[in-house]
């Protein structure tokens, strides 16, 4: 191809903004690039250029990114528009070419031979063995929190002497003291973890100054993207290379910014023209992802924070559907509502792969899923685990399968292990060994071991459990909700997590406050639910979890996990001031700023509709009234938003209860009631005020039975249903699926 025809080619269908930014020349240039409006596209096609158009040698061009994934991306893109050439240029993650530059100058900074890289689990091995050696079990310095603090730190390029001199407790000298030791222990061995990769980088360009000088000449052009999320040691790591000619680009766009937890600092691209004096700075506005109405939402949702550059987003596409906000009483109503919104997208004609539900939070996924296994939609939990696929979950559950059934032994070493007492693997097959041996069950074998020989601190460990489980067994009938939290409580659970993980705790025992909920709504719909029918109907949930890789399926995910992807439908659930935005940012100003960055990415993810929800309550919390609704919410303005459900306006708080009309409780209700998932949705019969004659109905679990009375009205109306094989159950009318008339 003629040079003057591959310029055009990279210059095609680029808008005015880009292509300033593509044709840019010498000096710093920063590119604010909104949400859809074409980074990665500017981004390739201004390193095309540079090589194409203005003869920079590919190797004087330097592209860093965050991801594998992003730089293969970049790499494929730019060697479609420039052929072979495009190897030699320099295009990877900050780890990666920072690892590149390590290897070959590692003498310099004292290793003897070739560099190791530490991968996460590799670091945190080596601290626990560090801490093991020291012999101090009962140190409150844990492992994995150790290893974040010592990251953190890093990231924000601080030695252990300035955090042991700058803490006001014991805890940042212990993490300091373990430091040096992990330090000593990775040099004694030439290695580094990724964190020093960076830090050990930039020493070198500093302190090295023909080094630095020479990388400093090499690389002319530097280009940067996703600047938001850079930390201190990126910022010197770029300001180092490009300190004599300038030469850099940035493009980000700090109303995306949502990792200050893991060091990433926004004043880089607030600051970056002092950073780079003579900066110019492009603002990429336009939008080619969503509605007019949609970023109308947008613009106002993140509006009201200080620390931010000004830009509005706007695009030609049409102006789409009415935003909506459902508020719910509850997080069940709420998750029924994100079902059936679903549902209407597919009668619609939309994939179900190109629909989202997005949270703020894991433990906001069981009340979802539950939704739509009872509705037969498919579904995958992105960058998380199925809620009763969690380990917090199926320890807590294990010792309720160990009450259903004594001889269970998956069940038995997961609770004789979490929390440990002392009983090892060998202890614990030496159980289930003489149980099968014996013919006896589990229970029995601990509570007999001493007698059949086995002494010991973990055989005794196990006795101990035993005995406590046989004073359960007779309460096996009792209310789950009951035994969850009683066992918890008695095996000291929370504890147990907390000794695990710190920084992570919190949030693993928010998913067994919601277990224990889960159960309790489950008792809600089914007088008679014991034990054993709590457990099938789990079984029942965590078996939907196995789909097939090929079936398509709702995404269900954090926010966080929901960054840099899109999707026709979005689903933004859980608006409530403490959950989005979360509690912990409530007293702090940059934490809440942030909070709102963070729904500005949900919403920006939505092409073609957008519903937001909120619930009046969450059980797991115990807000059952009058909780807050999400303080992004009262910044929209109340005309972009169309309100459903029984409450009125998008206020700073729950408006007051009201009793809900016959007629919205028979609307509700049948909504509530569609078909199960079956291919292409059908609308059945409607449920009516009450269910009178020879009528049929489907439970997710027990199948079609006959409805043999009714107490109550509306969606809370108990039903007495005969199901064949099963028996006859009392069930809450929203659990079940009216079928017909037998």
């Amino acid at each position: 191809m003629h040079r003057d025809d591959s310029v055009s080619a990279i210059l095609e269908g680029l808008n005015e903004i880009q292509a300033r930014g593509v044709a840019h020349g010498e000096g710093p240039l920063l590119i604010l690039a909104g949400a859809g409006s074409g980074k990665t596209r500017v981004l390739t096609s201004r390193l095309a250029h540079l090589v194409a158009a203005r003869g920079v040698a590919p190797d004087a061009v330097l592209a860093v990114t965050f991801t594998n994934k992003a730089a293969g991306e970049m790499r494929v893109r730019v060697q479609k528009l420039l052929g072979p050439t495009a190897q030699a240029i320099w295009i990877g993650t900050f780890h990666s070419i920072c690892l590149r530059i390590l290897r070959r100058h590692q003498e310099a900074l004292g290793f003897r031979g070739n560099l190791t890289v530490f991968d996460a689990d590799d670091s945190l091995s080596l601290i626990r063995q560090i801490l093991k050696e020291s012999g101090k079990t009962d140190d409150p310095v844990r492992a994995a929190d150790a290893r974040s603090a010592i990251s953190l730190a890093k990231n924000r390029m601080i030695d252990p002497e300035r955090l042991e001199s700058e803490s006001a407790g014991p805890g940042g000298r212990r993490i300091a003291r373990l430091w040096r030791l992990y330090d000593a222990r990775l040099r004694e061995q030439d290695g580094v973890d990724f964190d020093d990769l960076l830090l050990l980088a930039v020493r070198l360009l500093r302190e090295n100054r023909s080094i630095g000088d020479a990388y400093a000449q090499r690389f002319r052009h530097i280009l940067v993207d996703e600047y938001q999320d850079t930390n201190r040691v990126q910022l010197e790591l770029v300001r180092r290379l490009a300190e004599r000619h300038g030469n850099i680009c940035a493009v980000g766009d700090d109303d995306q910014s949502i990792y200050r937890w893991r060091g990433a600092d926004v004043t880089n691209i607030l600051g970056f023209e002092r950073h780079f004096p003579g900066t110019a700075v492009l603002r990429m506005e336009q939008n080619y992802r969503s509605t007019r109405r949609i970023l109308d939402v947008a613009n106002a949702a993140v509006l009201k924070n200080a620390g931010r550059m000004p830009k509005t987003l706007w695009t030609e596409n049409e102006p789409g559907e009415a935003v909506r906000l459902f508020l719910a009483e509850d997080e069940e109503q709420e998750a029924r509502h994100v079902a059936r919104r679903i549902r209407e997208e597919v009668r619609g004609g939309a994939s179900l792969s190109h629909l989202a539900v997005l949270y703020r939070t894991h433990a906001q996924s069981r009340a979802i899923e539950e939704a739509c296994i009872r509705a037969e939609i498919p579904y995958r939990v992105l960058g998380g685990i199925a809620f009763y696929q969690r380990k917090e979950v199926k320890d807590l559950l294990a010792y309720l399968r160990l009450l259903a059934n004594p001889h269970d032994e998956v069940s038995f070493r997961r609770a004789a292990l979490a929390p440990r007492r002392g009983a090892g693997e060998m202890t614990i097959d030496r159980i289930l060994s003489e149980a099968r041996a014996r013919g006896v069950d589990l229970l029995t074998a601990c509570e007999r071991a001493r007698e059949w020989g086995m002494e010991g601190r973990g055989f005794a460990a196990l006795a101990d459990l035993a005995a406590y489980l046989m004073t359960l067994v007779p309460r096996i009938d009792e209310k789950p909700h009951v035994l969850l939290e009683e066992i918890a409580h008695q095996i000291g659970y929370r504890e147990y997590l907390r000794s695990q993980s710190e920084a992570e705790w919190e949030d693993r025992f928010a998913h067994v406050l919601e277990l224990i909920e889960g159960a309790r709504g489950y008792e809600d719909a089914e007088e008679s639910a014991g034990v054993v029918d709590f457990l099938e109907q789990v079984a029942l949930y965590a078996q939907s979890d196995k789909l097939r890789d090929d079936e398509e399926r709702v995404t269900l995910m954090t926010v966080h996990n929901a960054k840099g992807l899109e999707f026709d439908a979005v689903l933004v659930t859980g608006l409530e001031d403490g959950l989005f935005p979360h509690i912990s940012s409530l007293t702090d100003p940059e934490e809440l700023e942030e909070e709102r960055r963070l729904f500005y990415v949900a919403v920006t993810r939505a092409r073609r509709t957008l519903t937001l929800t909120a619930s009046r309550s969450r059980r797991r919390i115990n807000r059952m009234a009058g909780s807050d609704l999400s303080r992004f919410l009262s910044e929209i303005p109340e005309e972009l938003l169309e309100i459903e459900g029984r409450l009125h306006a998008a206020t700073a708080r729950f408006p007051a209860r009201r009793a809900a009309t016959a007629k919205e409780l028979h609307e509700e209700a049948a909504q509530d009631s569609e078909d199960e998932w079956d291919g292409p949705i059908i609308a059945r019969e409607p449920a009516a005020a009450r269910v009178a004659g020879r009528t049929l109905v489907r439970h997710v679990r027990y199948g079609i039975g006959e409805v043999l009375s009714v107490d109550g009205e509306g969606e809370k109306a108990r039903l007495e249903v005969r199901f064949p094989g099963w028996g006859t159950k009392k069930i809450v009318r929203s659990y079940l699926v009216p079928v017909g008339r037998g």
